[in-house]
């Protein structure tokens, strides 16, 4: 599997919750974005799933691919629903 440069270029928390308004219909704020990346998000297991990010200066960036694989963790169903 290759990767191209889209899936690489880091964006701004702004950019990311455009890029997630596209899978939920509406744009997080900047600060959920933030508090996905720190705190996480309990999914269905029970297990917290954080937004990967790398923190540059005062800021924090992520990749579209991290998005992917966030919504792919929270959208999988627990081993025994599964079944």
């Amino acid at each position: 599997m290759t990767t191209t440069p889209a899936e690489i270029r880091p964006l701004s928390l702004s950019a990311a919750a455009a890029v997630v308004a596209h899978i939920r219909g509406r744009a997080p704020n900047r600060a959920t974005i933030r508090k996905w990346i720190t705190d996480g998000v309990t999914a269905a297991d029970g297990s917290r799933v954080r937004l990967a990010a790398k923190k540059v200066g005062v800021g924090w960036v992520v990749t579209p691919a991290a998005i992917d694989a966030f919504v792919e963790a929270l959208s999988a169903l627990p081993a025994d629903a599964a079944a």
